[in-house]
């Protein structure tokens, strides 16, 4: 510890001594990762707004949140089978309103329900003879304020078959079967080969508020031959007397994704793969029928299409960037040259003399890191707000700016190919002797053609008339669009 403090001083004193040319190199630093920075922003904020749109016209068309979860395990011929309720337990289990908060979204509302295999029904009024029709028993939990009894009262747990199970029927259901309040019915089905038959007595007639709230899980006609129980009495007595009693089973989910942000988009998707896979293993069958998981992949793609386009045309300009900070680093590395030279010529050795350079640019790379981004995100900004070529409109729509993981490896990436460039001239340094060291300095330098020629301030002048000519209606073009 105490020899990288000591490290560390070192190189502050060497930052100082050269405070001019570390500041450049700083002020490069900040700009290559604020360009970097600025890049992966723009692209899954724009991305983002398409998203958004997407989605809004998605849910016109479905009149449900895209962002709802819906999730199914329905018993067929073929694959699946009805199931004991002990089956489907650790399942409800994970998705309890604790788990879902992990998505990171609110949510506004779960439902729950399953139901049995048909039953066909026997009404005590006409003797006891079953009847042609068919119906299914049921829970509906989460559902409660968009349900009105429109005769009646809620029916109350049964903790046994003993007595009738109390229920509610649908004003559909009662009307074609002529059912009111108080009546008794029996569900006949057959439990291992031997009839069994569950005592029912209608306490209620209900009615959706309106069929057409996105909080139904289904549409309401899937639940008209259905009677409805508490979920205590499906999952106790009706459990044991069945006892395969899940042919559905089905969780719904809706969250409000009003503040979703870039930065959670991906977040978001991995952890409704990962939901799925652990619901998937304690349910087989159990399959995911609507949510964002498309949405939010479609996202994805396009933002790292985006993404690839910006970098391509942003990559000259980086590489000069970098280039100029490579330049700064060989002076550095000139004017610390005879320091280099005594060191190596007093036995220090070479990798003591590339920690502290490493460390000098350690911290300003570090320094970049702290205030590139910001930079970058007010790059971004401005380029959002852009409507053509160089032309800015205040009236667009803002995006939705954030930080992503890909923002940050971006600008890791620029420092770390900046850092690993300016620490070769250092490293060929340490080779050189004293003696030679001196050599150098002794000599008379001649200055290069292009530099007594000031060609850098004309290639200046020349940019800056480019640009006066772009902005007097594209005149250099002719008047067209440049990006034409």
């Amino acid at each position: 510890m105490n020899l990288l403090l000591q490290l560390m001083l070192i190189a502050l004193r060497r930052l100082g001594a050269h405070a001019g040319l570390a500041l450049c190199a700083l002020l490069a630093l900040v700009i290559a990762v604020a360009l970097a920075t600025s890049i992966p922003l723009y692209a899954e904020a724009a991305s983002f707004r398409i998203l958004q749109d997407e989605l809004a016209r998605q849910e016109a068309r479905q009149g449900r949140s895209p962002f709802a979860l819906l999730m199914r395990y329905v018993a067929t011929q073929n694959q699946n089978r009805a199931l004991p309720w002990a089956t489907v337990t650790p399942a409800n289990t994970l998705l309890a309103e604790a788990r879902l908060t992990q998505l990171g979204l609110p949510l506004r509302s779960i439902v729950r329900h399953a139901r049995s295999e048909p039953l066909r029904l026997a009404l005590p009024a006409a003797g006891g003879t079953p009847t042609g029709k068919f119906v299914t028993l049921g829970f509906l939990s989460g559902m409660e304020a968009q349900i009105q009894l429109r005769e009646g009262r809620a029916p109350t747990a049964a903790t046994s078959l003993a007595a009738p199970v109390e229920t509610l029927i649908s004003r559909e259901l009662a009307d074609a079967l002529g059912l009111n309040v108080g009546d008794e019915l029996r569900g006949l089905a057959t439990v291992r080969g031997q009839p069994v038959a569950i005592p029912l007595q209608v306490t209620g007639i209900w009615a959706a508020t309106n069929a057409h709230n996105p909080a139904w899980p289904l549409q309401v006609a899937a639940f008209d031959d259905m009677l409805l129980l508490p979920e205590a009495t499906f999952t106790g007595p009706l459990a044991a007397a069945l006892e395969t009693p899940v042919s559905q089973m089905l969780w719904y989910m809706d969250f409000d994704a009003a503040d979703l942000t870039p930065a959670q988009a991906q977040p978001l998707r991995a952890q409704v793969e990962r939901l799925r896979a652990e619901t998937a293993s304690l349910l087989p069958g159990l399959r995911i029928e609507q949510g964002p998981v498309e949405p939010l992949a479609a996202y994805q793609r396009a933002a790292t299409t985006l993404t690839l386009q910006l970098a391509v045309v942003a990559t000259p300009t980086l590489a000069l960037i970098i280039a100029f900070i490579i330049v700064v680093a060989g002076l550095l590395t000139q004017r610390q040259a005879s320091e280099i030279a005594l060191l190596t010529s007093r036995g220090v050795r070479d990798s003591r003399i590339l920690a502290i350079a490493a460390i000098e640019w350690l911290l300003l790379g570090g320094l970049a890191l702290a205030l590139g981004p910001a930079l970058g995100l007010g790059i971004a900004r401005i380029v959002a707000a852009t409507s053509s070529f160089l032309r800015l409109d205040p009236t667009l729509p803002p995006m939705a700016l954030s930080f992503t993981a890909n923002a940050l490896i971006a600008a890791l990436l620029v420092t770390g190919l900046a850092l690993l460039a300016v620490l070769t001239p250092t490293a060929v340094a340490t080779r050189r002797t004293l003696a030679a060291a001196q050599r150098d300095r002794s000599r008379t330098t001649r200055v290069p053609f292009w530099q007594r020629t000031y060609s850098d301030l004309l290639l200046t002048l020349g940019a800056l008339y480019g640009l006066f000519l772009l902005h007097q209606d594209n005149r250099l073009l002719g008047g067209r669009d440049p990006i034409a």
